[in-house]
């Protein structure tokens, strides 16, 4: 838990940065995904989100963490075991974005 809060921190204030690189590494699978599984020569349906999109999801994140921080109000250090400032910044923004695919 301290590595990903340690992960969280880092990324603070660059959250755009984040997203894209976390999509390029944990959703994209191979290159031409980036083209609809066209080769990359050939004019295709291009998948890779856009700025706008990106832009939208770096806001969740960064709403998500700022909630995340203002609100801790338990007497337990954040990185103590059990505090639940990861799993709330986490449940936060899965709950976010399930409520953005589902309406």
């Amino acid at each position: 838990k301290i590595a990903g809060l340690l992960e969280l921190l880092a990324c603070q204030g660059m959250w755009l940065r984040a997203v894209r690189l976390a999509y390029h590494l944990q959703v994209a699978s191979h290159v031409e995904q980036a083209n609809g599984w066209e080769p990359l020569t050939v004019p295709g349906n291009a998948t890779v989100p856009g700025n706008e999109k990106l832009h939208a999801w770096a806001a969740v994140f960064e709403q998500a963490f700022e909630d995340c921080v203002l609100n801790y109000r338990e007497e337990r250090h954040p990185l103590e075991e059990g505090s639940g400032m990861l799993n709330n910044f986490v449940s936060t923004v899965t709950a976010k974005f399930n409520e953005d695919r589902t309406g």
